[in-house]
This record gives structure tokens, C-alpha cells and sequence, in this order.
């Protein structure tokens, strides 16, 4: 896949990393970003004596919140760089100090989290809650100029003078080497083991913040890349920045170009050619990526002397990357707990569960039936009930039956009464079919042998990408704490006939209400109702299997149905046409 195709795509929501993220959880979750509350205001300060540059700072500290795996704590404290804009002369980071750290343990590594251009900060607090659920202290901040540090206008104002851009960079690096000052005097910190890690924008002053920082032993760089003069010169994200450097005097002009050159990680990348010779550095891009072209990425690993051990996201984009997310984040919390103890894992076998443990269950199971087939022999197996209503009006009512198996097969009949009384089945088990019940005809792919494949292997490849995104959102949900607290509020709901039921608002919408009720143990769902967008929604669920039995029956077309035999290879599109058609309308 290229960024041509999801440049259509987001040509109304243009945004980085989280902010996707954000817009399909609300899709699939129905759920929004909420702003982060204050848990509690009171305030202690810590002294720091032993500094990078040899001058004392105190920083303050309250707790923000409690997630399930940290307690996020607030700090503040002096950026070493003062600039006119004074709000900008205090650094605003959190701090996820793990709750899992055992008494008496020895001191633990510690990250550095840096965030993307658009300043959004979703993405790097799911990399910090993922540290410290794996026993890693990790620390986010918010760069010059973004937050609580920003100019009047915001990043408008930023983008307008290209000046204090390039001047955020060493800005920032003097920020990280301070920020690890407050790390190394951190008691449950090693201060021999301190890394850093960055996404994008964080992922350039990563690079260019641990070449001053000899305490940063391990490094992280998540699409980021070197030769910032290309970068700005071609990505869509920086037209505005470029303009203006454009418009400038050409005595201003040469000033920013200069000031590009400091900033620019490939200018120091030898400083950490030994850090990367030693296997500490991890380097994961994307091989479509158009903001940081894999050209640059291959600049600055080769400039390392590690530009063999990049690890490419194939046919992915610098958005696109959201997919793997996951995938991203496991790999970075592995590369920094290499040596913590791993954490005991102990089947769950209570019925006491938290409404955030049942809807992470929950999650994780539709993540299962999207994303891995079942064994040989076995099936996944949901049966949904569906009622949508508004003012009292009927909009859609139908029943939906969906059968996964091993090699391919599957079977999903839809049995629509609104908005028109239709059936129809689609399958596959030796070779695709087609039914149209209502007509009593089924259309068989038997003219041809080919390779069973699946449904969805010739879908236009910007939904192919839409479809790998949302099951990326998914799994990010299952597994990272605290996202989901973020955006939901949940509590227990009792219910008369004494199934756990859990009720889930939006924070930002707290019209949006959503009752999800499961069997006795608590596990699988058996109804979902409530408001989503105005619209009165029931689902009633009447099978929710995973890895069943699957006889041979399962996937095959009612016996009673005439046969015409077509072209296997017609087949195969007409699914294709079928999905890519569900999608459209979705959209």
C-alpha cells in the first residue's frame, strides 16, 4: 500500500497517530477522549543535587490519577533554556510509577517518552502505562511550545515563526538531560539504566537528545529518521513550516538553515554508533512511509552503522503504522525489560471482576474472531440480534450469523426485517458460494480450481487498510491499562435476573450510554443496549462460541437451494465487491 491511498482517506482528518486512534475507538467502542482529571492536588518537592550541568533544581510532584497497572504522577520543574515565552520556561511532564514493583526490589530501568508533532499526547501515555505494567518507570514530557507551554496561538503560532521551531529542538534536548536528571535520583530508578523513546517528532529529538546524553543507554526510534532539510522540504505536515522558512529574508533564511543542521540528528549520529554496535539501539519504520521517507530512515541508520537492523513495517505508512501498534509497543517494552523479571501469569478463574476487566475480556474476544483463525476442526461462532430504533422508529432490525474455521472457511448469513425483508448467505469450505435464500438459488464457484483464499484477499487496499487499523485499535485496547479509563466512565450495573452487567459513558458525551450484560461467570455477552448517537441500539447475542466443534456442515449452503455453478475466480471478486460495497456504506 502507498500513502496515495490513505491520503483520500484522511483528506478531512489529517492527524497524527493518536488522533486516529481516538476517532476509531469512537467508532468501535462508541467512546471519546476525555481530558485527564486531577486525582488529588496535594503537592510535595524533591530536590535534585546531582545534575547533568551541575546546577540543583527542585521539581514538584502531585498524583494525577490511578491507573491499573501506575500511579501517574504531575511534575513540574524549571527547563535549564529560559525563553520570552515564559509559560514555556516550565517543563509539564507525568511520571507512571508501577504499582507491581515488589518490596525491597533493586532499582529498575526507566524510559523517556517523547510525543508526536500534532500534540496529541494519547499515544505516549499508552507507552508509558505499557512500561510500568511490565515494571518500567517511565516518564512523559510535554516539548517547548506544546501544552501548558504553548504560544497564545498554539502550533498555528509555531508554524508561522520557523525561528522558535528549530530552536524547540535544543530546547527539548536540554528538557530530556534534565528530565533524566529527575530519573537517576529517583530511588526505585537505576540510574545506570536509563533509556528513551520516541514517536516521530519524538523520535528526531530522541535521536538528536541521547547523542549529548552518555546516561541514555538504550534507544528506541519509532518512525523517525535523519536529513531533516528533506524532510520538511517534502512532508505534507511541515507545507505550512516550509512556507514560512520560504517567505523569510534570505539572511533569516540561512540562520534556520543552520539551526536545521544542529537539530539534525544524521549531524550527530556518530556519537552513537558504539550505543548501536552494542545492540541498544531500536530502529522501527514503515516501508510507505511519505512524512518520514524510508530514504531518510536509511540516513540515519546507515550513519549509525546499523542500517541493516531496521525493522521495517511492510506496505504500511507513516498512519497507517497504527495497525501494528501493538506489535510496537511490545516490542519496545521487551527491548527495555531486558533484564526485569517477568511478570507471574495466573489464569483467571474469579467471577469478581472490574467492569474494565469484563470489557477488556470482551475486546480481546472480537480481537480473536477478526484476527486468528481457530484450530484444525474448530470454529468461531457468533449469533447477534440486532434492533435499531430512533424516535420510535424502526431503521434496522435483522439477525447476523458468523462462522469462522480453520483454512479459510467461514460461513455469514444475514437474515434482515428492516429496512427490507432480505436473507443472504456468503461462504466458503473446498470453494466460495453465494446464496440468495429469499430466491432459493445458491451460486457455486466450481468452475475453476483455485487456492482457497480469504473473503477479503482482493478488497481494495485502502479498506484492507481501514479493516487492519481497526483490529489494531482493538488489540491496543485489550492490552494497554489505562486507555480505555481515559476515554469511559464504568461501573457495575446489577440487573434483575442477576447477570454482571457493566453501563459505559462517554465522558465527553455522557448522553452516549451503552449496558452490556454477560452470562453468570461474567465472560461471554448476552445483551447490549443503549443510546449511541441518538439512535436506541439492542443487540441480543445468541451464541458467542470460540473454538468450537466445527462439522463440515457449518460451512456449507442450505442443501435445498438450487445450484448454479459460475466461474471460482468470479466468486472470489464478487466477495470482494460485496465487502468493499459494506465498507462504502459504513463509511
Amino acid at each position: 500500500m502507498t500513502d496515495q491511498y490513505h491520503d483520500i482517506w484522511f483528506t478531512r482528518r489529517r492527524r497524527i497517530f493518536a488522533s486516529v486512534l481516538s476517532s476509531l475507538l469512537m467508532a468501535l467502542l462508541a467512546v471519546g477522549r476525555a481530558e485527564i482529571a486531577m486525582a488529588d492536588a496535594s503537592e510535595q518537592t524533591v530536590h535534585v543535587a546531582d545534575t547533568h550541568n551541575g546546577q540543583p533544581f527542585d521539581y514538584r510532584m502531585h498524583v494525577l490519577r490511578e491507573e491499573t497497572a501506575a500511579t501517574v504522577y504531575g511534575l513540574t520543574y524549571p527547563s535549564p533554556i529560559t525563553t520570552e515565552h515564559k509559560p514555556n520556561n516550565t517543563v509539564w511532564a507525568e511520571y507512571y510509577l508501577p504499582k507491581n514493583l515488589p518490596a525491597g526490589a533493586r532499582p529498575r530501568p526507566a524510559v523517556v517518552c517523547l510525543h508526536i508533532l500534532n500534540g496529541d499526547f494519547q499515544l505516549v501515555r499508552i507507552l508509558c502505562a505499557s512500561l510500568a505494567s511490565r515494571g518500567i518507570p517511565a516518564i512523559m514530557f510535554k516539548l517547548p511550545y506544546y501544552g501548558e507551554r504553548a504560544l497564545p496561538g498554539g502550533l498555528g503560532d509555531l508554524e508561522k515563526r520557523p525561528e522558535l521551531f528549530f530552536a524547540l529542538v535544543p530546547q527539548a534536548v536540554a528538557d530530556v538531560r534534565r528530565t533524566v536528571d529527575v530519573l537517576a535520583a529517583r530511588p526505585e530508578v537505576d540510574a545506570n539504566r536509563i533509556g528513551i523513546a520516541g514517536i516521530s517528532l519524538g523520535g528526531l529529538i530522541s535521536a538528536r537528545a541521547a547523542a549529548d546524553e552518555p546516561r541514555v543507554g538504550r534507544i528506541v526510534l519509532i518512525l523517525a529518521g535523519g536529513d531533516l532539510k528533506d524532510i520538511i522540504a517534502n512532508a505534507r505536515e511541515t507545507r505550512k513550516l516550509r512556507e514560512q522558512i520560504q517567505a523569510q529574508p534570505e539572511a533569516l533564511q540561512a540562520k534556520i538553515e543552520t539551526a536545521l543542521r544542529e537539530a539534525d540528528p544524521l549531524t550527530y549520529a556518530a556519537k552513537l554508533r558504539q550505543r548501536a554496535a552494542a545492540g541498544n539501539i531500536l530502529m522501527i519504520n514503515a516501508t510507505e512511509d511519505q512524512t518520514i521517507p524510508p530514504r531518510c530512515t536509511r540516513k540515519l541508520a546507515t550513519a549509525m552503522g546499523m542500517e541493516d537492523r531496521v525493522r521495517w513495517l511492510e506496505g504500511l505508512g507513516h498512519y497507517t503504522a497504527i495497525v501494528e501498534l501493538p506489535g510496537i509497543i511490545e516490542q519496545t517494552v521487551a527491548f527495555f525489560a531486558d533484564d526485569v523479571p517477568p511478570p507471574a501469569v495466573q489464569e483467571d478463574t474469579s467471577t469478581d471482576r472490574t467492569p474494565r476487566d469484563r470489557l477488556v475480556g470482551l475486546i480481546g474476544q472480537v480481537h480473536k474472531l477478526a484476527s486468528t483463525e481457530p484450530g484444525a476442526g474448530r470454529c468461531h461462532l457468533i449469533d447477534l440480534e440486532v434492533h435499531v430504533s430512533r424516535d420510535g422508529k424502526p431503521i434496522a432490525a435483522g439477525r447476523v450469523m458468523f462462522t469462522r474455521g480453520a483454512s479459510g472457511r467461514f460461513q455469514l448469513k444475514v437474515a434482515a426485517e428492516q429496512p427490507e425483508k432480505i436473507t443472504v448467505a456468503l461462504g466458503q469450505d473446498k470453494t466460495p458460494w453465494l446464496a440468495a435464500v429469499d430466491k432459493g438459488v445458491v451460486f457455486r464457484g466450481e468452475r475453476q480450481t483455485l487456492p482457497v483464499v480469504s473473503a477479503t484477499e482482493n478488497i481494495d487496499e485502502r479498506h484492507q487498510a481501514k479493516l487492519r487499523m481497526a483490529l489494531g485499535i482493538l488489540s491496543a485496547a485489550a492490552v494497554t491499562p489505562g486507555l480505555l479509563e481515559s476515554v469511559l466512565e464504568m461501573r457495575d450495573l446489577p440487573t434483575e435476573d442477576g447477570h454482571p452487567a457493566i453501563e459505559l459513558r462517554l465522558k465527553r458525551q455522557p448522553k452516549d450510554r451503552v449496558v452490556l450484560m454477560f452470562d453468570a461467570a461474567g465472560k461471554k455477552p448476552v445483551r447490549m443496549s443503549g443510546v449511541i448517537d441518538g439512535a436506541d441500539v439492542d443487540v441480543r447475542f445468541h451464541a458467542w462460541q470460540f473454538e468450537a466443534p466445527a462439522p463440515d456442515a457449518l460451512f456449507a449452503p442450505d442443501g435445498q437451494l438450487r445450484r448454479v455453478a459460475v466461474q471460482q475466480a468470479d466468486m472470489q471478486r464478487m466477495f470482494s465487491a460485496l465487502v468493499t460495497f459494506i465498507m462504502e456504506k459504513v463509511e
